[in-house]
């Protein structure tokens, strides 16, 4: 089972998918994240490490600026891959699905420009001289 959201960039798997696929899915599909209700009612949400605008981290956000905030998140100790899990089940998984989406909706629509204008801090970028023989012999 696998339906999408947010203009493709949200899937949302079945739980018991092998996390091999999650991986596959994540180099062939390119989603932002790959979302799961566990067997006990929480939701678990994979992040694409491939995809995911590094501008969201950069500028100072964090995966609370992204997850409904009415809601209580923890992550895995010493995790192996990126993995925030409701600490909590959720009943009402549409309406967390919706509010989700909208806040992962503009980053699909992420112009290169609105990329820049998001960047706050620019750093120089410094060149060292070419050392080569030939022109260590002049």
């Amino acid at each position: 089972m696998k339906k999408r959201f947010a203009e493709g960039r949200i899937f949302y798997v079945n739980c018991k998918m092998p996390f091999e696929y999650f991986l596959d899915c994540f180099q062939w599909e390119h989603p932002f994240f790959l979302v799961s209700q566990l067997e006990d009612g929480r939701i678990a949400i994979v992040p694409n490490a491939l995809v995911i605008p590094k501008t969201l981290w950069q500028a100072g956000y964090g995966p609370q600026d992204i997850l409904p905030t009415e809601y209580e998140y923890v992550t895995t100790k010493w995790g192996a891959y990126p993995l925030i899990i409701t600490a909590h089940p959720i009943y009402k998984v549409e309406e967390w699905f919706k509010k989700f989406e909208r806040y992962v909706l503009p980053m699909c629509k992420q112009t290169l420009a609105d990329f820049v204008n998001a960047s706050f801090e620019t750093l120089p970028l410094k060149f060292e001289p070419i050392r080569t023989p030939e022109a260590l012999e002049v």
